[in-house]
């Protein structure tokens, strides 16, 4: 993945926060990042997150312990604009030394507040046939799984059909991971973060409204 330091918003500010990360960082990362593999491994499936974190403001603690696990010095983190403010920027490079980017199309993780617009994630990388894994990870932050309006999910991971149901969610998500779908194996693995809660829509995941 391409790190656009000239994009970089702080690359050289370590960042200042009040905020604790993890209280035992080695353990408590490697259960979040279980918990992500198991998210991941059967997509549309709520699982509880182990453990919550306090999160600065315009992050809930799932999105904050995800980032906190799966972040470091060689990863790039776009935050959109109802996600973005200082003291986000602050906590992450403070705790995971994270570059931040304000250019989507040049990150490897990007945050988004589930009511946001879709096409602001238009540019995210998708990887390419030779390197599909080269696409961003999208997290969406969420307060609950119990909307309405269900999208009924098939493929690797779940056993039939599996209903995931974040809200809030933007009118034109699904139409927007529809689309997303068309480009597999390409493509970005979304991670829905409700605050103690995640479920994961990767790429390979067919679904139905």
């Amino acid at each position: 993945m391409m790190n656009a330091q000239s994009n970089s918003l702080t690359t050289q500010n370590i960042g200042q926060t009040t905020l604790p990360g993890f209280h035992n960082p080695v353990f408590d990362a490697t259960a979040v990042f279980r918990t992500v593999l198991e998210a991941m491994s059967h997509p549309g499936t709520v699982i509880e997150t182990p453990l919550t974190c306090e999160s600065p403001r315009k992050l809930n603690s799932s999105a904050a312990s995800i980032l906190l696990a799966l972040t470091d010095m060689d990863t790039t983190v776009w935050l959109s604009p109802k996600t973005e403010c200082s003291d986000v920027a602050d906590y992450l490079r403070f705790h995971t030394g994270c570059s931040l980017t304000n250019n989507a199309d040049h990150c490897d993780f990007a945050i988004i507040n589930g009511q946001e617009d879709p096409d602001l994630v238009t540019s995210l990388p998708i990887g390419t046939a030779e390197y599909p894994d080269r696409s961003a990870t999208l997290i969406i932050t969420v307060d609950h799984f119990n909307a309405e309006l269900k999208a009924v999910l098939s493929g690797p991971g779940i056993k039939t059909t599996s209903n995931l149901s974040p809200a809030p969610l933007n009118s034109k998500f699904w139409g927007w991971m529809k689309a997303n779908r068309n480009t597999f194996p390409c493509g970005i693995d979304i991670i829905f973060a409700s605050p103690t809660h995640i479920c994961a829509l990767p790429r390979s995941s067919e679904m139905d409204i």
